[in-house]
Order: C-alpha cells, then structure tokens, then sequence
C-alpha cells in the first residue's frame, strides 16, 4: 500500500475551494491525466455519488468507478475508487480555513495490485510528484477564478 499526504494553502475562502474540489466536472481542469469524466448519479452531491474517470498511466487508458463515502460541507471530503487498473484508491480532502484562505489536506491510500505491487517504490515517487503538481494546477485554477 502506498500511503500520500499533501498540504496546499489557497488563497480562497473555504466554501469556494470545497465546492470547486466537489465538483466533479472540474477534476479535468487540475488533473492532466483525466480525460473523462461522468457523473453516474442524479441529484445533489453526496454520500453514495458516483461517478467514472477515465485516466491515461503509463500509456494505458484506466477505467476508474469512484464513490462518495463522507462528504461533510466546508469541511471534508472521500471518496473510494475502484479500477480497472494497476491499483484501487481513496483519497480524503480536509479544508481549513486560515484567515481568509483556506488549508487544503490531501490523504491518500493506494493498494496495487498484482504484480504492480513489486513496483510500489517506484509508483510511490510518481504518485507524490504527481499530486504535488496537480495541487499547484488546482491552487493557480482556483486562485485565477473570478466570482
């Protein structure tokens, strides 16, 4: 298993940030590896919805099924990914406010599978220099946008 914290500050209040990062529709904008994405489920956002990524890694197309667990407004944010790929995932976002910013937590946790896991050291350094630039993407997105 590979385990990933990351900590970003954006200079944005707290209920801006979270439901940008709520929105599924935006994923694409700050993860250049999404080329798809669809919400599965009709309704508001909350526990149980869902919704497909489609991924590029290491040249192949990844097919991934994600479903909100914990959704807590201005506060939190989980969901669990299942795939088709080399590993399954959840990935948990907090958001403080600090002043009139607001502290972005990211954890992750990522089971490989199969013969993948041989390769976790290496996934693991990817992964982390991966996040780290789609947090800045997402920080310089967000920090850009006009209300």
């Amino acid at each position: 298993m590979i385990k990933l914290e990351e900590t970003i500050e954006i200079e944005r209040p707290v209920n801006e940030v979270f439901n940008y990062v709520v929105n599924v529709e935006n994923v694409q904008k700050w993860q250049p590896a999404v080329i798809e994405v669809k919400r599965l489920t009709e309704g508001p956002v909350g526990v149980g919805t869902k919704f497909s990524e489609t991924a590029t890694m290491m040249g192949r197309r990844i097919s991934t099924i994600c479903e909100i667990t914990q959704l807590v407004p201005n506060k939190m944010f989980s969901f669990s990914a299942t795939s088709d790929g080399p590993m399954e995932y959840r990935t948990s976002y907090s958001f403080t406010p600090v002043g009139s910013a607001t502290r972005l937590n990211i954890v992750g946790e990522f089971h490989t599978k199969g013969f993948w896991r041989l390769l976790e050291p290496l996934l693991k350094g990817e992964i982390k220099k991966e996040s780290r630039q789609e947090l800045t993407t997402m920080k310089r997105v967000i920090e850009s946008r006009t209300i």
